[in-house]
């Protein structure tokens, strides 16, 4: 009896051991689930970093048409359009400075003259209650008549008309070129980029200015570059002046863009250069 005992408790302890090593047991299907939904996670994962890589690539590739230029540089000569209101947010900026010149249009040019500024605190309808305190900013010149921007005298200016190569403002579009002389050196302002369409507020991608001149024959250099559009229309570059502002031998460039005033001027042009940027607008209206 005994031995029968002992023999049924064999047959059970291998019937147990061959399945458990048989390789067609739940045990292995499960392994190999689990294997299969590990292979299907990591295909998953994978096809999310190419997509996250290629939008990445793409973001990178379009960043260049997002450049801003010149987006940072020393402002030695603070612009103001005067006799407007605008946000007080520049203030402190313009108290900081002691010397103004305006500068003053006629039917026979540009000259200009030394001021005083007068900085009056208005309304801001944007920032401020009707009650007060009130924060907005007007700056208003000693001599008002004629006059188109207040500045800071840098590089050598002084009061005098001023020797003007263009004085109309002008709307920079691919393809357009202001030629003009200076002391017998060839100048050329010109802009590039790609316009969608003959809509003259159509988008211009790679919208950028350049300047050349024969003396520096072996390379353009950019004067400003900016993206299609703003936050609300189609971004456009505007030259306002092209004269001897700094009182050297070499021209000086008033630019325009999105309403905003730039100052370029050659006394601040590193070696190679022709022009610097060296003053802009501190006070901005709007919203």
């Amino acid at each position: 009896m005994n031995k029968k005992i002992h023999f049924l408790v064999l047959q059970i302890f291998i019937s147990i051991l061959m399945f458990s090593c048989n390789p067609n047991n739940s045990g292995d299907e499960t392994g190999a689930e689990a294997t299969a939904t590990n292979e299907d996670s990591l295909n998953a994962q994978r096809k999310i970093d190419n997509l996250e890589n290629k939008d990445a690539s793409s973001t990178e590739q379009n960043s260049d048409d997002q450049t801003f230029y010149p987006s940072e540089f020393e402002n030695k000569s603070i612009l103001v359009v005067p006799n407007t209101e605008f946000h007080g947010d520049g203030r402190e900026a313009l108290e900081a400075k002691k010397e103004w010149m305006g500068l003053f249009k006629t039917k026979s040019g540009f000259y200009l003259k030394n001021v005083k500024a007068t900085i009056q605190t208005v309304y801001d309808p944007i920032s401020d209650n009707e009650g007060g305190p009130f924060t907005g900013v007007k700056v208003i010149p000693s001599v008002n008549n004629g006059c188109e921007l207040i500045l800071n005298p840098i590089g050598g200016m002084k009061e005098q008309k001023l020797l003007s190569f263009q004085t109309k403002e002008k709307t920079m579009f691919p393809g357009d070129k202001i030629n003009f002389k200076c002391n017998e050196i060839n100048y050329q302002v010109y802009c590039t980029g790609i316009q969608k369409s003959k809509d003259e507020i159509a988008e211009i991608k790679d919208y950028k200015l350049m300047i050349s001149s024969d003396k520096y024959a072996h390379a353009p250099q950019l004067l400003m570059q900016v993206p299609p559009s703003n936050e609300y229309t189609p971004n456009r570059i505007s030259v306002y002046l092209i004269a001897l502002i700094d009182n050297d031998k070499a021209p000086d460039l008033i630019l325009k863009n999105e309403g905003s005033f730039f100052l370029y001027l050659s006394t601040e042009a590193n070696e190679g250069e022709i022009l610097a940027p060296a003053g802009k607008e501190v006070l901005f209206g709007g919203c």
